[in-house]
């Protein structure tokens, strides 16, 4: 039998340079059997590589000052995106997750950040009504600081929400609140200034427009 275990890879989320990795080693390994290229393989060298540690995030905000109990403090944040599928299993969504934070400096994450001198605060609540989702100005709410929309009703078949933003029923309490093991919702100011807004475990700096919309959970 042959096992191949596949990691990830940067900007490759369907992991298809990773499929062609895995396509190589096959063919390695048939052309070590065709040629009996095994037989003078040494297995201690096999034996000798070290196992991997799970040290790698999806997100990795490094230095961020947290406020707890009127006190400062510098922490790293992990953020892992996990891949959901619907019931019926025909799409694919993402949910974002604090994993870990604190002292992460042995860690790595595919995008890195050093966010030195920049602070961790809520994300806003917006209120509309849901039959005018479509009219939100999607980069004005990402601007002001909002990471969640809250609706009147939620007559929604869909198991996430295909805009950017999380969904919540306007009679429903949202705990904004960035904690250890919590959703990946807040936003990250410098001073008085709004830098970046974390929806969903997605960041995104909003001095840009939003071109790739991600999922936000409902």
């Amino acid at each position: 039998s042959i096992l191949i275990e596949s990691g990830g890879w940067k900007n490759d989320e369907e992991k298809q340079f990773i499929r062609k990795l895995n396509f190589i080693s096959i063919l390695t390994g048939l052309n070590s059997i065709a040629n009996k290229i095994y037989e003078n393989a040494d297995i201690n060298v096999y034996h000798n590589i070290p196992f991997n540690d799970n040290l790698l995030f999806d997100l990795l905000l490094r230095n961020l000052s947290v406020k707890h109990k009127n006190k400062n403090y510098t922490v790293d944040v992990g953020i892992n995106r996990i891949e959901e599928y619907t019931k019926d299993q025909t799409q694919n969504y993402y949910v974002g997750k604090i994993e870990d934070w604190g002292d992460l400096s042995i860690f790595y994450g595919y995008d890195e950040l050093d966010l030195s001198g920049y602070e961790i605060k809520p994300s806003k609540i917006y209120n509309i009504e849901l039959n005018k989702l479509n009219e939100l100005d999607l980069n004005k709410l990402m601007k002001e600081g909002y990471g969640f929309v809250k609706v009147d009703t939620m007559n929604i078949k869909r198991e996430f929400s295909s805009i950017p933003f999380n969904l919540v029923l306007s009679n429903v309490d949202v705990n904004v609140e960035p904690k250890y093991n919590g959703n990946a919702n807040f936003t990250i100011w410098k001073g008085k200034k709004l830098c970046y807004n974390v929806i969903n475990g997605f960041i995104y700096d909003i001095t840009d427009d939003i071109y790739n919309q991600n999922n936000g959970i409902i």
